[in-house]
């Protein structure tokens, strides 16, 4: 779970460098025991207020509350990161309020 380039750049250890702090780093052993290379995978992402949980096929690999007085409100953007030229393909994306 990472919080990057938002306007306030003062939250950030080396902003000058790149504006980015990493807070929760899901369990590389987790991660390869539950993800199918090979298939579809789901993720769920919910961001109930300041509270944020990111589940993959199910399982909770991410859990994280924000503090102080951050927007709890955006917008949703799917990206991919550097590396050797893959594909990235998604469906099925449902977004849904929390009552």
């Amino acid at each position: 779970m990472v919080d990057e380039n938002r306007l306030d750049i003062a939250r950030y250890p080396n902003p000058e460098i790149f504006p980015v702090i990493f807070y929760k780093v899901a369990d590389k052993k987790l991660i390869e025991s539950i993800i199918q290379p090979k298939d579809w995978n789901e993720v769920m992402i919910k961001a109930n207020g300041p509270n944020i949980e990111i589940k993959i096929n199910g399982f909770s690999t991410a859990k994280f509350t924000e503090e102080g007085n951050i927007p709890t409100t955006g917008c949703v953007c799917l990206q991919t990161h550097a590396g050797a030229p893959y594909e990235v393909l998604y469906k099925d994306i449902t977004i849904k309020q929390i009552d």
